[in-house]
C-alpha cells in the first residue's frame, strides 16, 4: 500500500557486503524484477507474504519455531537493538515507517534521510555480522 513504502537508508554492514551490486546484477538481467524475486507473492500480491513462509520454513528447519512467532518479530528486536544503542523513539519510529502522534510531528515532512542513516548506522548486532556472512560455510 502507499502506507508501506519507506525512505529507508542502508545499513553499512549491507553495503559492504555488495547488497548495492546485487541490485545492480538483477536490475541488468530484468530491470521490472523486484530485487528479491525469490520470495513469492502471495494474495493481492502481497510481497510480504512470500518472505513470511520463507522465514517460516527457515525457523522450522532450525528448530527455531515457535506458535505465533512470525517475521513481525523482526520490527521488535530491530527497534529492540536501535533503543539498546541509544537512538530516540522518534528516529526509530522513523526507521519503523511510524508517524508521530503529535500534530507537530506531521508538519514538515518526514525525517531526513541522512538521519535516518546515521541512527541506523549505530545499529550493533552484537558480533561481527560482515565476518560471520563472509566466511565460507562448513559443510560435513
Amino acid at each position: 500500500t502507499k502506507a508501506s513504502i519507506r525512505d529507508v537508508p542502508l545499513h553499512p554492514n549491507l553495503i559492504e557486503l555488495g547488497l548495492a551490486e546485487f541490485v545492480a546484477k538483477g536490475g541488468k538481467r530484468n530491470p521490472k524484477a523486484r530485487v528479491f524475486e525469490i520470495f513469492r507473492l502471495g494474495q493481492r500480491e502481497r510481497v510480504s507474504d512470500g518472505a513470511t513462509k520463507f522465514w517460516g520454513r527457515y525457523w522450522r528447519t532450525f528448530g527455531l519455531h515457535k506458535p505465533g512467532r512470525s517475521t513481525h518479530v523482526f520490527r521488535h528486536t530491530f527497534a529492540a537493538l536501535l533503543r539498546s544503542a541509544g537512538a530516540a523513539d522518534e528516529d526509530i519510529g522513523a526507521l519503523l515507517g511510524h508517524v508521530g502522534s503529535t500534530i507537530t510531528a506531521t508538519y514538515g515532512g518526514g525525517q531526513a534521510l541522512a538521519r535516518k542513516a546515521k541512527t541506523l548506522a549505530a545499529l550493533d548486532f552484537g558480533f561481527d555480522v560482515v565476518k560471520v556472512l563472509s566466511e565460507p560455510t562448513k559443510t560435513d
